[in-house]
């Protein structure tokens, strides 16, 4: 699993660059990167944008948005083992409410601190708290995304200017029928089911953070991806074209569009990809990243690598 995308692809993204009067601009993404980079440590590693398509129906067929929908896109390494990507959308329709996180389409990201006392305490007057339970706390950013902070035991290294940050501790979505979601990820995706509650289920997909799944609580619709609050979990893959025949095999899934290669010449030049939906329409997508993409020759900052380079 290559990329947390809040897509969230964690698309609080979007939900991040919306301004008030619903204008969305380049210096608003680069806005919600700069908080990622200094609080949380992230490391920049590419920009790119907008990807849209003028007259014809390529964003509609391969992302299933509106045809003259539009974005930016922002890349950011968070932590050791986690890749953040960031978009802002303009459509015509968008829906710019956050979803209700007990709703389908909630979600958060969860991270890792050694000391919750000391983190609220200089949170304070810089994010909104919303919640305080034992051991974790609800926090909404000023760019509208939810996080979460989970007292964890560990000795890696400080991560930003938030007191003992050392990472992502998992990415947690709210689900309409839990159970198809886990049996699509462990099954399906074969990741390892870690715990499995009542209302809620952490499965791990590879060597990166866990994913959480939540029952949810009220009703709702899923967003779309160029909603504020739109999000996808991507997956990376080492032939993309391959994974996608198999998932055309499986009942319940949904391949948009056809594999695409990216070679328009910029920063991830050669990057294969396709969306899917899965279980109740959860947004998903096939990656795989070439080594020597055209943005690693300008920054020493890498992508969280999950599976082995092909060559």
């Amino acid at each position: 699993m290559d990329i947390i995308g809040i897509d969230l692809h964690k698309r609080e993204s979007q939900l991040c660059i919306v301004a008030g009067d619903g204008g969305v601009t380049e210096q608003r993404i680069v806005t919600s990167r700069e908080r990622f980079t200094t609080v949380f440590g992230a490391q920049p590693l590419y920009r790119q944008g907008p990807v849209q398509d003028t007259t014809g129906g390529f964003m509609a067929r391969q992302l299933a948005v509106h045809p003259r929908a539009a974005c930016y896109v922002s890349m950011l390494r968070l932590g050791p083992d986690a890749n953040l990507e960031l978009f802002a959308y303009t459509a015509p329709g968008q829906r710019r409410v956050v979803p209700d996180p007990r709703s389908p389409g909630g979600h958060e990201l969860a991270f890792a601190v050694r000391d919750l006392g000391a983190a609220l305490a200089w949170l304070d007057g810089r994010l909104r708290v919303d919640r305080v339970a034992a051991g974790s706390c609800s926090v909404r950013t000023a760019w509208g995304m939810r996080l979460r902070l989970v007292e964890t035991a560990g000795d890696g290294p400080q991560l930003g200017e938030l007191p003992g940050l050392t990472g992502v501790a998992r990415a947690s979505y709210t689900v309409a029928d839990l159970g198809a979601a886990v049996a699509f990820l462990t099954g399906t995706v074969g990741g390892q089911l870690v715990e499995r509650l009542t209302d809620t289920a952490v499965v791990r997909v590879g060597p990166t953070p866990p994913v959480e799944l939540r029952s949810r609580a009220v009703p709702g619709d899923r967003p779309r991806n160029s909603d504020v609050g739109g999000h996808h979990l991507a997956f990376a893959v080492d032939d993309v074209a391959a994974a996608s025949a198999h998932l055309a095999t499986v009942p319940g899934v949904r391949l948009l569009g056809t594999p695409q290669v990216i070679d328009e010449g910029g920063p991830i030049d050669g990057v294969h990809w396709q969306y899917f939906t899965g279980p109740d329409g959860f947004q998903f997508e096939l990656a795989f990243a070439p080594p020597g993409l055209p943005f690693e020759r300008r920054t020493s900052a890498q992508r969280f690598r999950a599976v082995p380079e092909r060559i």
